[in-house]
């Protein structure tokens, strides 16, 4: 290690050591394979391998800020770290789903809160983003965004908007210290792809969204994630 700063997340049921370098050099080793990690690189160790790839610094270093990451992340990655952030055992009835939560929040040791039957059709929705900002859960369900108000005994739903188009991504809060911002992206065929963006209120009893006008690409392809990054360039 030289100058080094590094984050090292190694769990038992991850079945792998990701280390993720921020500054400085660090050489990782698996068997007969040895690798030097150039800043914002990422390694994955397993027994006998290694992969390096391009890191997310924020989200690889969110622990230390006392905040939940998740990026297009499998829900049961998502759980996992909720389990051993709250000392629990989390117990699936039945088959887990294959959902990817996206979102940014404080993981705030409070009481539990229950998806109720207000949520209309939650159970068939595919596509789920938490606000850091407010307790909203936003869903997809087809061509549908919801937002969940999950306040306890004050539950309510609001349909946000039916696209009429497939609904292929919501990435809520990737632009830290910016507000609460939802990114939407649909899908038709003729029209090809677009993503747009809605700026949520302030007011913790109400949902109110609002349509950025001039924040919207259109004639992409099917997109089902993006990340930001501030540049000067």
């Amino acid at each position: 290690m030289y100058g080094t700063t590094f984050n090292v997340n190694a769990y038992a049921e991850t079945k792998a050591i990701v280390a993720t370098l921020v500054e400085g050099s660090v050489k990782v080793r698996a068997k007969d394979k040895e690798v030097l990690l150039r800043p914002s690189q990422q390694s994955v160790m397993g027994q006998d391998s290694i992969m390096v790839s391009p890191a997310n610094i924020d989200m690889n270093l969110s622990w230390r800020n006392n905040l939940f990451y998740f990026a297009e992340t499998a829900i049961q990655y998502v759980m996992s770290q909720i389990s051993r952030w709250y000392d629990v055992d989390i117990v699936y009835d039945s088959e887990m789903p294959e959902l990817k939560l996206t979102g940014i929040t404080l993981p705030t040791k409070l009481a539990y809160y229950r998806i109720t039957d207000v949520a209309k059709d939650i159970d068939k929705a595919s596509l789920f983003a938490f606000s850091s900002t407010q307790k909203i859960l936003f869903y997809a369900v087809g061509s549908k965004l919801y937002g969940y108000d999950y306040n306890l005994g004050l539950e309510k739903l609001y349909l946000i908007e039916d696209f009429e188009d497939e609904i292929t991504m919501i990435n809520c809060d990737i632009q830290q210290g910016n507000g609460s911002q939802l990114y939407v992206a649909t899908y038709n065929p003729q029209t090809k792809g677009t993503i747009q963006k809605y700026i949520t209120g302030t007011n913790p009893n109400n949902l109110v969204m609002t349509k950025v006008a001039d924040v919207k690409w259109e004639g992409l392809l099917k997109v089902k994630s993006m990340t930001w990054r501030n540049s000067t360039q």
